[in-house]
């Protein structure tokens, strides 16, 4: 518990909004997606493991959707046969250690939960975040997002929301 405690206030003094971003992919997620002022708590495609978050962190995946317009969530995995896509994917984690990239691409976002719970989640995340190439993240605290783009310089970002 004094772990997660630690690590929000590490977070919050670490973290920064919109203006600290020099990622205009990253930027206009922030500021059109993230940011978006909503009256009421979006719908996640009536699914009960979402449905399941806490307010707040319901609110995110719905941001996160509705910003990329995603249909498809896969849970915890990714199967070769799911890979060849048009359109873009969300890879739920509901921990680092399924971490796996043997599958992904371009069209896949990965949303892992809970990069701050635990001192081994902490560990995890910042050891996908130095040695993996390609790829821009950015830590919500609650949530790690990765994207995989080959054609941006590797980034990472701590966003406050």
């Amino acid at each position: 518990m004094f772990t997660k405690y630690f690590n929000y206030l590490s977070f919050l003094l670490k973290s920064t909004n919109q203006h600290g971003v020099h990622s205009p992919f990253i930027y206009q997620f922030v500021t059109k997606g993230l940011y978006k002022k909503t009256k009421s708590l979006p719908v996640l495609n009536s699914d009960t493991r979402l449905d399941k978050l806490p307010k707040k962190e319901r609110k995110i995946v719905a941001k996160i959707l509705s910003y990329f317009n995603i249909d498809t969530i896969y849970y915890n995995t990714l199967e070769k046969e799911e890979t060849i896509t048009k359109e873009l994917i969300l890879v739920y984690l509901e921990h680092v250690k399924n971490w796996n990239t043997t599958y992904l691409n371009t069209k896949h976002i990965i949303l892992i939960k809970g990069i701050h719970d635990a001192t081994e989640n902490n560990k995890s995340w910042k050891k996908i975040i130095c040695q993996t190439e390609n790829i821009v993240t950015v830590d919500l605290f609650y949530f790690g997002i990765i994207f995989f783009r080959p054609k941006q310089a590797k980034e990472h970002f701590i966003i406050r929301i």
